[in-house]
């Protein structure tokens, strides 16, 4: 079965919880979460409110690491064992509500608010919750927190790219300020913006996608954006050869046919794609898109007809084809699908999701 062991999260509210005097262990908002092999049957957990400074907002983010789903929300960030999740969660200890994005590398679980960013090793919270008992109390372990000269920023998007061990993050922040964290050293660079039009669109909560270009050099590409005409498809040259790391943008065009790209790790590019109402999948060389050569590997018609919204994802080397807007997941190969239903999806996903984009509501990962 092409689409076994995948989960799948979506988020929704609580009509009844009060904004105005909301009180601790109120029922802030759901998580639904799926197993495929069970697509009409969710589990719901009800996450309460906490007392965090800001009630109103909600679901954060999250990320999957093993069995372990962590959630992130404006009090800290939850954890509950996607194997038994009606045990109840336990809390990361010490977060101190520095929670408005997660980031996730091979080694560490990052997140961060205001100018603040913590990061916690993976092994040894893996290690600090086999012992625990998901009673929905605190467990504590060390962590590092670092500080950047942005007090009271707000996040907008926070970033993982480059290979196993050698992982940086990049958090971009709505001062129009873009920085650099290598999470072993614990280092901090402000980042050098060579094109005047970097700020306005890269900081937007846009899909990123990451290829090495070079000993200490990448290519980034971002999706297009239907909800903000002036922001297309652009692509970036990162520099981190200098003692300054710099972004440049180098292309920029508009193509309303894509719908969606991809850049699986050690892979060619995928796009899709429709042109009137055929759908296709491409494989390109992402050196030549860069250049705007735009040289074709591949080219496959696709039986169903997709739209934007829809986004192309790798789960575990498995490609496939998420419609948030149909909770539906395709498989981009044989184009098998399932439908997620039993819940409402009104909560958005702020991974890859924003006030200027269509809304993401689906969380997908695989079981490990």
């Amino acid at each position: 079965m092409p689409l076994e062991n995948l989960v799948v999260v979506s988020g929704s509210e609580n009509s009844d919880f009060d904004f105005e005097e909301p009180k601790e262990r109120d029922i802030r908002f759901y998580l639904n979460i799926w197993n495929s092999s069970k697509p009409n049957k969710p589990n719901t957990v009800a996450v309460p409110y906490r007392g965090g400074y800001r009630a109103g907002d909600g679901l954060n983010d999250v990320r999957l690491e093993g069995r372990y789903l962590f959630v992130a929300d404006n009090e800290g960030i939850l954890c509950y064992d996607i194997n038994n999740l009606l045990q109840g969660y336990t809390e990361l200890g010490g977060v101190h509500e520095v929670s408005a994005l997660l980031c996730k590398t091979s080694k560490y679980l990052i997140s961060g608010a205001m100018k603040w960013v913590q990061i916690r090793r993976l092994d040894k919270i893996s290690k600090q919750l086999k012992n625990s008992d998901f009673s929905n109390g605190q467990v504590e372990m060390p962590f590092d927190e670092l500080a950047y000269d942005s007090e009271g920023d707000t996040f907008l998007s926070m970033m993982g790219f480059g290979s196993e061990g050698q992982e940086k993050i990049i958090l971009n922040t709505a001062s129009d300020k873009s920085y650099l964290i290598d999470p072993e050293s614990r280092k901090v660079e402000q980042m050098k913006v060579i094109d005047g039009l970097f700020p306005n669109t890269f900081q937007r909560r846009s899909k990123y996608h990451f290829i090495k270009n070079g000993d200490n050099s990448y290519l980034i590409f971002t999706e297009y954006s239907k909800e903000d005409q002036s922001h297309d498809i652009r692509v970036y040259s990162l520099s981190l050869a200098t003692s300054s790391p710099s972004i440049k943008e180098i292309r920029s065009f508009e193509n309303e046919e894509i719908i969606s790209m991809l850049l699986p790790p050690n892979e060619e590019m995928k796009i899709l794609w429709k042109n009137r109402m055929q759908s296709y999948l491409e494989t390109m060389d992402p050196i030549s898109f860069a250049e705007g050569k735009e040289k074709r590997i591949q080219q496959r018609g696709l039986k169903k007809s997709y739209h934007l919204g829809d986004r192309l994802q790798e789960v575990d080397g498995q490609l496939l084809i998420v419609r948030h807007e149909e909770d539906e997941i395709v498989d981009a190969v044989t184009e098998e699908s399932i439908k997620f239903t039993g819940a409402v999806n009104d909560l958005a996903i702020p991974e890859i999701s924003s006030i200027w984009e269509n809304p993401q509501f689906l969380y997908v990962a695989k079981v490990s």
